[in-house]
C-alpha cells in the first residue's frame, strides 16, 4: 500500500483527507493493511487507519468448500509459539452461492482462544479471527469452533484450531552422546572438539 497524498494541515473544524492506493496484483483473498498517522493534536498524537479488502480473481476461489461456502486457506490451523506469546490467524469465509447467506453466531467451544467475527459483506463475506490465551500453560491445545447459519441444507460451519506451547527456551537434542575424546593424543585439537561440543541449537 503507497500513501498518495494527504493534507499536512487541517484548519480547526474541518476535514483533512489520507490518499492511500493498494497494489492487488500477486494477491487473492483477504488483504489487511494498516498505515500510522502522527499529529500535534496532544489530546490523540497517533491513531491508525486500517484497510480491509478481498481480492476476487477468475476462476474457483481458492480455499477448502463446504457447500456454497469457501475457507481461505482452510478450516483448520495449528502453530508452535512460545509460553507468554499469543499466536494469531484469521480465516475468511466467503459464499458464492447464488443466494446470501448469513453467518447469525459464532459459538468459541473453549477458551484457549479468544475469537471475533467480523462481518465484511452481509450474506457473502466475514472473517473470523483468533488469538491464542497468553496465559495457557505449556501443553497442546485444541478448540473446536462453531459457525451457525441461516442455510438449512449448511446449518453449521465448524473451525478447528490447535496451539502447542512450548518453553521460552528449547535445547535440541536435549542430550549428546560422544564417544572418548582422545584429546591427548598427536595432533588432537581441543578447539575443534569444544565447537562440536557447543554446536546444539537453541530456540
Amino acid at each position: 500500500m503507497t500513501i498518495d497524498g494527504f493534507d499536512s494541515v487541517i484548519p480547526p473544524g474541518q476535514e483533512g483527507k489520507i490518499t492511500l492506493t493498494l497494489i492487488a496484483v500477486g494477491f487473492t483473498g483477504l488483504i489487511s493493511k494498516s498505515v500510522e498517522v502522527t499529529t500535534n493534536d496532544p489530546q490523540r498524537p497517533k491513531f491508525t487507519l486500517s484497510l480491509h479488502a478481498f481480492i476476487i480473481v477468475p476462476g474457483p476461489h481458492p480455499g477448502r468448500r463446504v457447500g456454497p461456502f469457501v475457507f481461505t486457506p482452510s478450516p483448520r490451523w495449528s502453530a508452535r509459539v512460545p509460553r507468554g506469546g499469543r499466536a494469531k490467524t484469521s480465516f475468511t469465509i466467503y459464499n458464492d452461492g447464488p443466494q446470501p447467506v448469513r453467518l447469525t453466531q459464532l459459538i468459541p467451544g473453549g477458551e484457549a482462544f479468544a475469537l471475533d467475527l467480523e462481518t465484511l459483506q452481509a450474506g457473502r463475506l466475514y472473517v473470523v479471527t483468533a488469538k491464542s490465551a497468553p496465559s495457557l500453560l505449556t501443553g497442546k491445545y485444541a478448540q473446536t469452533v462453531k459457525l451457525a447459519t441461516e442455510s438449512r441444507e449448511f446449518p453449521e460451519l465448524s473451525l478447528q484450531l490447535e496451539v502447542i506451547i512450548i518453553p521460552p527456551v528449547l535445547v535440541e537434542p536435549e542430550a549428546l552422546s560422544f564417544n572418548d575424546l582422545q584429546l591427548s593424543s598427536v595432533g588432537a585439537d581441543a578447539q575443534v572438539e569444544s565447537r562440536f561440543i557447543l554446536g546444539s541449537k537453541i530456540k
